[in-house]
């Protein structure tokens, strides 16, 4: 087995067991990680610290979503339906599913024309 910085621990298993496991590495980096590194950046005045965290809190949320979703899926036997591409702000992580990206990034307000697509 190998540890991951949330605590969680990944290897052989069930799809659906392993997705509960990135459920709670998500959400152990927002209910606890971000949340002090954001606090660690403004003590140190570190503005650009802050807002990589910020940036990081908020795509760790969506993350987490995604994955509840997918384990929804895989609980029922059935393979996610998405509904067109998978799409990822490349400055903040923002992750989108959909025909198109976003117009810009709800996070960020980068263009969504700079989305990368999976």
């Amino acid at each position: 087995m190998q540890k991951v910085v949330a605590g969680a621990t990944f290897g052989p298993g069930n799809t659906s067991k392993n997705l509960e496991l990135a459920i709670m590495g998500e959400e152990f980096e927002v209910e606890e990680m971000y949340p002090v590194y954001i606090e660690i950046a403004k003590t140190q005045g570190d503005k650009a610290a802050e807002i990589s965290f910020r940036y990081a809190l908020e795509a760790e949320k969506i993350h987490a979503e995604l994955f509840k979703e997918a384990k929804k899926y895989v609980d029922q036997g059935r393979d996610w339906p998405l509904d067109g591409n998978i799409w990822i702000c490349p400055v903040c992580g923002y992750t989108y599913v959909g025909k198109e990206p976003p117009p810009k990034c709800p996070v960020c307000g980068a263009p969504g024309k700079n989305f990368v697509k999976f």
